[in-house]
């Protein structure tokens, strides 16, 4: 009887019983499969990037996260000492949210059909350098001569804004 049955991908063996080992002996006419061989090396998967490589992804992955979660719980507490009351100033930090999910959506299709000159997301990155530090500063430049609805709709349209900035770093690493 046959060891393994493939399934339709023809991938991934399903054992409907005891796999052959590699010592069977001669003559038995079953030897283990590639993918069933043992894994060579300390671990039991190679790693396919350097300790550099990894540690300079961990840097920027927690870089980031650093700068969204500053910037993120920053918002509410900048409403509420430029008078937003409490409700109000959850649903200008809530609000860009559903924005945010819809954003993420749009952007992550532009950049798998766009072919820039400079490759696939580097692009993106640059653009992006500039584009957070300005929106940033755009959120919280916010004028105190303006009105409760006036300061909601500026940090509303600020957050946006950033969200879309942000957006452009973080879709091109994944």
């Amino acid at each position: 009887t046959e060891p393994f049955k493939w399934t339709l991908l023809e991938r991934n063996p399903v054992c409907i019983e005891t796999p052959p080992t590699i010592n069977a002996g001669e003559g038995a006419g079953t030897e283990m499969p590639d993918f069933a061989a043992p894994r060579k090396g300390k671990h039991s998967m190679e790693m396919q990037t350097t300790k550099r490589e990894r540690i300079s992804y961990y840097s920027y992955f927690f870089g980031q996260n650093l700068f969204y979660m500053i910037i993120a719980s920053y918002i509410s507490l900048f409403l509420l000492n430029h008078g937003v009351n409490e409700a109000l100033a959850a649903s200008v930090v809530i609000a860009p949210q559903i924005w945010d999910v819809i954003n993420d959506i749009i952007f992550g299709r532009i950049v798998d059909k766009a072919h820039l000159k400079g490759g696939k997301f580097l692009p993106w990155l640059k653009i992006s350098w500039i584009c957070i530090p300005a929106t940033t500063i755009f959120i919280f430049c916010m004028p105190d001569s303006l009105s409760v609805s006036a300061k909601c709709a500026w940090v509303f349209i600020g957050y946006c804004l950033w969200s879309v900035a942000y957006t452009m770093c973080d879709t091109p690493i994944y």
